[in-house]
């Protein structure tokens, strides 16, 4: 029980949430894949769907940051989701109601 909840506490510590650059999925799929601009040395500690209803899907990615290193040039993360149901027309946007474009 207490190695769980300071996991938890690490896992909040140690993050930043960034809003993905774009997402990719079918509408009749229920897994989209998004896309996340990240630095070099960055890592997806976490992504989710935070919420979602008739109209849209509200995801939410975590990464971890990692020491850039000297001259390296950044790179595109992926996580896959899993939602409810197919995606169907709805709009998947980040945590401040931001749309995500579709790739």
């Amino acid at each position: 029980m207490v190695m769980a909840g300071l996991s938890l506490a690490l896992l909040g510590c140690g993050t930043t949430r960034v809003s993905p650059s774009t997402y990719a999925g079918s509408p009749e799929s229920p897994d989209i894949v998004l896309m996340v601009e990240a630095g070099a040395a960055d890592e997806i500690a976490e992504a989710k769907v935070t919420g979602q209803d008739d109209e849209q899907v509200v995801v939410e990615v975590r990464l971890t940051r990692g020491e850039p290193a000297e001259n390296a040039a950044g790179h595109t993360l992926e996580a896959t989701v899993r939602l409810d149901g197919p995606l169907g027309g709805r709009q998947v946007v980040d945590q401040e109601g931001r749309a995500i474009p579709q790739a």
